[in-house]
């Protein structure tokens, strides 16, 4: 039984002796004198027996429980260590399992932005491939145009379409009195003056002349003369001394696929 039962129990038989007394008082307030006093003990002789009883037999009843109570209680209590001490090497446990788990955790971050950064590789090499495809395309598109019978404006549009391809900025001068220099290309930190000759025949020094000429008053670094055709040796000798480039119509394969360097 445990201790406020006990409490509950003592409470109930303190009552029960106060009743009476406080019974017969009301008693003989009520009747006064001798003949209220005995007409209260009459009544009380009647009416306390039954509860009081009740009460003994009730607490002897629960006498004999209290020992199976008391082994009851123990066995809580030996459940109850056995419970803490199961929980202390829980305790002890999670304090060894949680800085692994701090640095699992840890680990698993950087696999997180290491998949970033794998997601962020292979989108940026799938647009590459993209435009490598469509650079390919486009390179197979020129190399298969008839640009040996280019002239004039058709061929300085098509150098265009090569060169841009290449990575290059391409700048078109007027079509009239462009100075010697059809196109401007400026790669980074540079910039290149071209001469374009669609040509039938082999191009003359005079070209390289102009090219030289033009670069001077455009501002740019060097020059180039390209031709669908090919060269003289004289416009080679002047080429040579100047320091201009020279691309002939059998370098123009090699220039479309970016082997040839300006």
């Amino acid at each position: 039984m445990s201790e406020a039962s006990i409490h509950l129990y003592s409470l109930r038989l303190a009552l029960l002796a106060v009743l009476p007394v406080c019974f017969l008082r009301s008693v003989a307030d009520l009747f006064s004198g001798t003949f209220g006093v005995l007409v209260g003990f009459i009544l009380l002789c009647i009416t306390v027996p039954a509860p009081t009883t009740w009460f003994f037999l009730h607490n002897a009843k629960a006498k004999e429980k209290l020992p199976f109570l008391h082994d009851d209680l123990a066995q809580a209590e030996s459940k109850t260590t056995e419970i803490d001490a199961k929980l202390e090497k829980a305790e002890e446990t999670l304090s060894v399992i949680r800085p692994k788990w701090k640095t699992a955790y840890k680990q698993y971050e950087q696999l997180e932005r290491i998949e970033s950064l794998k997601a962020s590789y292979w989108k940026a090499r799938s647009e590459y491939d993209g435009l490598q495809r469509a650079a390919q395309g486009e390179q197979w598109r020129l190399l298969h145009t008839d640009w040996r019978s280019l002239r004039g404006v058709d061929f300085e549009n098509f150098l265009e379409q090569v060169f841009q391809p290449l990575g290059y900025t391409v700048q078109t001068t007027k079509a009239t009195g462009d100075q010697g220099i059809d196109l401007i290309l400026t790669p980074p930190g540079r910039r290149i003056g071209i001469q374009a000759k669609g040509w039938i025949g082999s191009v003359g020094n005079s070209a390289v002349q102009q090219a030289f000429t033009g670069r001077v008053i455009y501002g740019c670094d060097s020059c180039a003369v390209i031709t669908n055709s090919d060269f003289t040796a004289a416009a080679r000798e002047a080429a040579g001394k100047v320091g201009c480039t020279l691309i002939c119509g059998g370098q123009i394969p090699d220039l479309i696929s970016g082997k040839v360097q300006l």
